[in-house]
């Protein structure tokens, strides 16, 4: 006798054999209720469903949106960020234009902006390459 208890080779040697035999067994679960059997769904005849075509999409103008009007802006550095939010502050719309920024300073304007957007209720939309739309909805 060791004093070391043999380990498993695998996960199915651990487990107990099944017999597949073809020998009836019995369930392992008894129910004592009877089973319910499911009662066919009144036929209803199909009926035709029809769908408005949507209205075609119209351009908008700023003299149509009196409450919005939208400002371009290209920034330079990070530090133009403040300007940013106060021009999308006061305008309700901007657009920003980040060519000359470094990939670094374009994620940290545009983390600086999202929380702007965040605080407002705002919306951002890429239009180009380095080239974002912030809108936010101005209360009367």
């Amino acid at each position: 006798m060791s004093i070391f208890k043999k380990k498993p080779k695998s996960i199915y040697d651990s487990q107990p054999r099944i017999d597949f035999n073809d020998t009836a067994v019995e369930p392992i679960v008894q129910t004592d209720h009877k089973e319910e059997q499911a009662t066919p769904a009144s036929t209803v005849p199909f009926r035709k469903v029809t769908f408005d075509a949507p209205e075609p999409a119209r351009n908008v103008t700023s003299s149509e949106t009196s409450s919005t009007m939208s400002t371009g802006f290209v920034a330079d550095s990070y530090n133009d960020a403040p300007k940013m939010a106060d021009l999308l502050l006061n305008k309700g719309q901007l657009v920003v234009h980040l060519e000359k920024l470094s990939k670094e300073e374009r994620v940290r304007l545009l983390d600086f902006m999202t929380g702007v957007m965040y605080a407002f209720d705002g919306d951002v939309q890429k239009l180009e390459h380095k080239t974002y739309q912030f809108t936010i909805t101005k209360d009367a």
